[in-house]
């Protein structure tokens, strides 16, 4: 079955494809995460501003972090739709992880190591205005997964080009999967 998934569900879905490949017969990664990366001083900043948001049990500031760094980074114009939508779904999620006590359970080796490994069909889509981490995350993606084609930037759009141009990332996926063999699709 073919996987779609952005940012950290990117992450989540190249560990899938690792431990049960069976189960992974194509993979669509938008503005996926890396388990092992350096990170820009841009995107460390920003985790340490939403960090010490939610230590203060300010959970607005810390959407608003999101918001700026994933959707409008640089006073991008975007959709109001877009970005209610995005802060409404960062607040959620908060909201549903508050008071969780879990840790996230780190592969060993990281997934980042192992992606020659991965050898479906792959389309690596990024933002072309994303934070430049992830822009380089999809170059490394690309490059690094066998079965992938040369990177995707989908202009306007920042961490979420499915939210930001639907329409343009929902021809993509759907003519990569259709020119996936019938069993695969």
């Amino acid at each position: 079955m073919p996987v779609v998934a952005a940012s950290f569900g990117g992450l989540a879905s190249l560990g899938l494809a690792l431990r049960a490949p069976e189960r992974v017969a194509a993979l669509v990664l938008l503005g996926s995460d890396l388990d092992e990366f350096a990170e820009s001083d841009e995107l460390a900043a920003f985790f340490a501003e939403e960090q010490a948001a939610l230590d203060a049990g300010d959970v607005t500031a810390a959407v608003e972090a999101n918001v700026r760094t994933w959707v409008t980074r640089g006073g991008r114009d975007v959709d109001p739709a877009v970005v209610d939508l995005v802060a409404a779904m960062q607040r959620a999620a908060f909201e549903a992880q508050m008071g969780v006590d879990a840790e996230l359970e780190e592969p060993d080796p990281p997934v980042a190591r192992r992606l020659g490994e991965i050898g479906v069909p792959a389309l690596v889509i990024v933002g072309a205005d994303d934070v430049e981490d992830f822009v380089r995350l999809g170059e490394r993606l690309a490059g690094e997964l066998p079965g992938a084609g040369p990177l995707v930037r989908i202009a306007g759009a920042a961490h979420l080009p499915a939210l930001e141009r639907p329409d343009e990332v929902a021809a993509l996926v759907l003519g990569f999967l259709a020119a996936l063999p019938p069993a695969d699709r």
